[in-house]
C-alpha cells in the first residue's frame, strides 16, 4: 500500500471530510490570528488626546492652581488673577487642580464684570471669566485635583473636556501632559501607576523627542513643607520617569 493510499484517496468522502475538517481548523487558526493583530493595533493609545491645539503656535503660557471658586473671596481673586494676566496676553491658561471645593453653584451676582452669571459648572465658569477678562477664546485647560471629585466621580471627566483625569495637550511648540489626581480613596494624593506607566510610554516612544514638554500634576513632585500637604506619596516613581531613571 503507498503512503499516498495510507493517507487516504482525496476522492473518498472519509478523505473529504478530513480535508474539511483541516480547512475548518486553518480558517479558525486564521480568524484568531486576525482577531488578535486587530486587538494589537486598534488598542487604545496609552493616554487620552485632546488635539484641539495640536496646529496652534502658542508660546505664552499662564498657569494657576487651586482656584476653589465659592469659597470666600475666591472669585474676587480669580478675577484679580485674570486682570493681572491681561498684561501678558496669554495664549494658554493652565489650572493645574480644585477649581471648587464640596459642591458647585453659580454666583448670583456677575463677580467678574463680564455681564453674565450663567455658567452650568466651576470648568465653564473658569473658561467664561478667563475668556471675558483676557478678551481672547484662549485655550483653558484644566487638570483634575483631589477635590475634582466632591461633587461626583464623573464631574471632571463629563465637564472638563477630558475623557480621563489624565491626558496628552499637544500644541505646535509643546505638549502638554496632564496628571490628575484619581477619583479618592487613599490615591487621592497619590498619581495612579496607570499614568505613571502611560507618561513613561509617552516619553520613550513619541515623534519629537526634543519637543518641549509640561507636565501639569496637581500634588507636588518635591513639597517637603510640613503644612496641609506634603508632596505625592509616590512622587519618587515619577521623578524616575521624568529623569530617564
Amino acid at each position: 500500500m503507498s503512503a499516498f493510499q495510507r493517507l487516504g484517496n482525496p476522492r473518498t468522502g472519509a478523505s473529504r471530510g478530513r480535508r474539511k475538517a483541516l480547512g475548518v481548523g486553518v480558517i479558525s487558526v486564521c480568524v484568531l490570528v486576525l482577531l488578535v493583530l486587530s486587538s494589537l493595533v486598534w488598542a487604545a493609545p496609552p493616554e487620552p488626546i485632546v488635539d484641539t491645539w495640536a496646529n496652534e503656535n502658542i508660546t505664552k503660557i499662564s498657569t494657576m492652581s487651586d482656584v476653589h471658586i465659592g469659597d470666600t473671596n475666591n472669585r474676587a481673586r480669580l478675577r484679580l488673577l485674570l486682570e493681572k494676566m491681561r498684561d501678558f496676553h496669554p495664549q494658554m491658561l493652565i489650572i493645574s487642580g480644585d477649581t471648587y471645593t464640596g459642591s458647585y453653584s453659580a454666583p448670583a451676582t456677575d463677580p467678574y464684570g463680564i455681564g453674565t452669571t450663567s455658567y452650568t459648572t466651576s470648568y465653564d465658569e473658569i473658561r467664561k471669566a478667563a475668556h471675558g477678562i483676557l478678551g481672547a477664546q484662549i485655550p483653558v485647560v484644566i487638570s483634575a485635583g483631589n477635590h475634582a471629585y466632591d461633587a461626583g466621580a464623573t464631574y471632571y471627566t463629563s465637564n472638563s473636556g477630558f475623557s480621563s483625569y489624565y491626558g496628552l495637550v499637544p500644541t505646535r511648540n509643546f505638549d502638554c501632559f496632564l496628571f490628575g489626581q484619581p477619583n479618592g480613596g487613599g490615591m487621592s494624593w497619590n498619581y495612579s501607576n496607570e499614568q505613571i506607566d502611560a507618561l513613561d510610554s509617552y516619553l520613550s516612544e513619541r515623534a519629537e523627542p526634543n519637543k518641549p514638554v509640561f507636565v501639569i500634576g496637581h500634588a507636588p513632585l518635591d513639597d517637603t513643607a510640613s503644612g496641609e500637604h506634603s508632596g505625592a506619596g509616590n512622587a519618587t516613581s515619577v521623578v524616575n520617569v521624568l529623569s530617564g531613571a
